[in-house]
C-alpha cells in the first residue's frame, strides 16, 4: 500500500496522468498518420518550453534583489500547454436544450472517460450542450464494424448489443459480446485512434441516443 501510495504521488506530483491525457486529446484532434513521430515532437516542444521557462526566470532572479525561491517543475511546464476550451472546442458553439435530468444522466455516462477527463467543468457543460439526439428502431445498425467513427453515443433510453466479426467478408458469422443499456455509451475508440469501427452496434429496442461528433 505504501508503494502504491508513493507511486501515485509521483505520478501526480510531476503531472505525468495530466500529461498523458493531454497527448491523447491532441491526437484525437490531429489525427496524425505517425503517431510515435507526432508524440515525439509534442514531447520536445514541451521540453523546450519548460527550457524557455526556466531560462526566463532565471533571468527574472539575477534582476531581482529577491531571496524568495521561484516554482519552477514539470508540472508547471506542463500546465503552461494545457489546451484552451476553444482549441479543445472545435468550431462555433452550439447549444442543443436539455433538461436537468438529461444534463445529470450525461455527466455521469461520461464520467472517467478518456474523451472528458481532460476537460474543466465549464467545458465538459459545453460539450454535453452540443450533444444532438440521435433516434433509433429496433434492429438498426447504429455502428457498423469497419467503417470509420463518426460519433461517440451515450444511451439516453433502450437497450444495444456489441457484434464482432473476426473476417469482415463474413458479418454473417459476427458474434455478440456485450449488451449495453441506459446510462452506457460506446464509441470512443474510433475517434480517440482514428481506427474503423471495430464492432458493430445494432439497436435491441428503441433507442433514443446523445452523440457528438469530431
Amino acid at each position: 500500500a505504501d508503494v502504491e501510495a508513493e507511486l501515485q504521488d509521483y505520478l501526480k506530483e510531476n503531472g505525468v496522468e495530466k500529461l498523458l491525457k493531454e497527448i491523447v486529446v491532441k491526437l484525437c484532434l490531429d489525427k496524425p498518420d505517425d503517431v510515435l513521430e507526432y508524440i515525439k515532437k509534442y514531447i520536445t516542444s514541451l521540453q523546450t518550453d519548460k527550457a524557455e521557462n526556466e531560462d526566463d526566470d532565471d533571468d527574472e532572479m539575477e534582476q531581482e534583489d529577491d531571496d524568495m525561491p521561484r516554482r519552477s517543475s514539470r508540472r508547471g511546464a506542463i500546465s503552461a500547454s494545457v489546451m484552451s476550451a476553444e482549441e479543445a472546442m472545435s468550431g462555433e458553439k452550439k447549444v442543443v436544450p436539455k433538461d436537468v435530468r438529461t444534463m445529470e444522466a450525461l455527466k455521469k455516462a461520461v464520467s472517467g472517460n478518456v474523451l472528458f477527463t481532460h476537460l474543466e467543468a465549464d467545458e465538459l457543460s459545453d460539450v454535453l450542450d452540443a450533444m444532438f439526439l440521435v433516434k433509433h428502431a429496433a434492429e438498426d445498425v447504429i455502428i457498423q464494424q469497419g467503417d470509420e467513427g463518426d460519433n461517440f453515443y451515450c444511451i439516453d433510453k433502450g437497450h444495444v448489443e456489441i457484434w464482432i466479426a473476426k473476417d469482415l467478408s463474413k458479418p454473417e458469422d459476427a458474434e455478440k459480446v456485450l449488451d449495453i443499456q441506459e446510462g452506457g455509451s460506446f464509441g470512443e475508440l474510433a475517434l480517440i485512434y482514428g481506427t474503423p469501427r471495430a464492432a458493430t452496434v445494432k439497436a435491441k429496442t428503441e433507442v433514443e441516443l446523445w452523440a457528438i461528433d469530431r
